[in-house]
C-alpha cells in the first residue's frame, strides 16, 4: 500500500448500513436428518445449529462451516461516503451506493456519472458447488447445503493517499461478493467488502463471528 508523503491527500472512503455473515457449507444427508430431528429447536434464535454444529460436527461456530462462501460485509443498499482532506475536494459525497454525483475523470470507457461500479470478487470467497449450467444445476447427491447469515450494523472506512488534486473517480470501483454465484445459486444477497482505486485493491475491516444469528436455509 502507498505511503502517504506531506503533499499527499488522504480520501476516505466509509460504508455504513445492515450487512450480514453469509457462510455456507456441505453437511451430509445423515446430518441434516440428525439436525431437523433432535436439535432443531424455535426456542433458540439460531434454532440450535451452533449446538449442533459443536455437538456433532465438532466445529466450534458457525463461521467453521463454510467450505462453499464465507463473506462478511454490508449489503448494496448501504450508505458510503466519500471524503478528503484536500481543500475543495470536487467529490465529496455522502449518499447511496450508485447514486449520480458528478463528472468521471480517469476512464474513457466509462461514460456516466454514477459511482459504484461494481469489481466482482467473488470466486475469492465462494465457489459454484458444480461445473454445471447456472439453468440446470444438478444437487450433489448425500449432501446438503447449508446457508447461515446473521444481522449486523457495519460501519468502516478506508483510506487512500493520493497526489494532492490528483484523485480521479473513474478510477474507484466497489469490490462486491454475489452469493448467487455461489453453491447452487440461490441469492442471499450481495456484499460490498473493499474498493479498487487505481487497479490497487483495499479491503474494509469487517469484524466476523460476533453477529446476531439472522436466518439458515438447506439445499
Amino acid at each position: 500500500m502507498k505511503k502517504a508523503k506531506a503533499e499527499d491527500s488522504i480520501i476516505t472512503i466509509s460504508v455504513k448500513g445492515a450487512g450480514h455473515e453469509c457462510c455456507q457449507g456441505l453437511i451430509t444427508k445423515e446430518s441434516y436428518e440428525i439436525f431437523k430431528n433432535q436439535y432443531i429447536n424455535s426456542e433458540y434464535i439460531d434454532n440450535g445449529w451452533i449446538n449442533f454444529l459443536d455437538s456433532e460436527l465438532n466445529l466450534s461456530g458457525y463461521y467453521e462451516l463454510s467450505d462453499i462462501l464465507n463473506v462478511v460485509g454490508v449489503t448494496c443498499d448501504a450508505e458510503i461516503s466519500i471524503m478528503s482532506t484536500e481543500d475543495n475536494f470536487p467529490f465529496e459525497y455522502v449518499g447511496e451506493y450508485s447514486e449520480e454525483i458528478g463528472p468521471l475523470g480517469g476512464d474513457s470507457e466509462k461514460d456516466s456519472s454514477y459511482i459504484g461500479f461494481a469489481d466482482s470478487v467473488t470466486q475469492d470467497y465462494g465457489k459454484w458447488i458444480s461445473d454445471t449450467e447456472y439453468q440446470n444445476v444438478q444437487k450433489l447427491e448425500n449432501k446438503t447445503l447449508a446457508t447461515f447469515k446473521t444481522s449486523e450494523f457495519f460501519e468502516v472506512s478506508i483510506e487512500i493517499s493520493v497526489e494532492n488534486g490528483s484523485f480521479e473517480l473513474g478510477k474507484l470501483n466497489f469490490m462486491t461478493v454475489s452469493s448467487d454465484s455461489c453453491g447452487y445459486g440461490t441469492d442471499y444477497g450481495d456484499f460490498i467488502v473493499g474498493v479498487i482505486y487505481d487497479n490497487e485493491k483495499y479491503y474494509f475491516d469487517y469484524p466476523s463471528a460476533s453477529g446476531t444469528p439472522f436466518s439458515i436455509h438447506f439445499e
